[in-house]
């Protein structure tokens, strides 16, 4: 079966910085309680949400609630930013991209910074 398409639409929230997303069709608000995602048609402040456009998307596994196993990040274009192993929310070893899809390496990330790491993609 086909689920129709619905009009969503962004309103300012009731905190700064915050966006209240609205149905059009039937003017109730989309909300997540911790639990569970749904709509409401009374307007209570746990219906506000933060957008924060800057933060690269991550695609990859969790470990409870952290970013741990094989990931990669994505850069505000749709661009690949990373590929790789993440570990508590921290990059530990992969593959570096520019905006561009440009590779700039294999890295292992430590406490110390980032250090290129085994073969690199110009020695294949």
């Amino acid at each position: 079966s086909v689920v129709p398409a619905q009009e969503w639409r962004a309103l300012p929230g009731a905190s700064s910085g915050s966006v209240r997303i609205q149905n059009v069709q039937a003017d109730n608000c989309l909300f997540f309680d911790g639990f569970t995602v749904g709509c409401w048609s009374e307007q209570y402040a746990d219906q506000d949400w933060i957008v924060i456009p800057k933060v690269p998307l991550y695609v990859g596994e969790f470990k409870h609630s952290s970013m741990s196993g094989f990931g990669q990040f994505f850069w505000l274009n749709g661009t690949p930013l990373f590929k790789g192993k993440v570990r508590n929310g921290k990059l530990k070893e992969g593959f570096l991209f520019d905006e561009r899809t440009i590779c700039h390496g294999y890295f292992r990330f430590t406490g110390a910074g980032a250090e290129l790491e085994g073969v690199q993609p110009e020695d294949v």
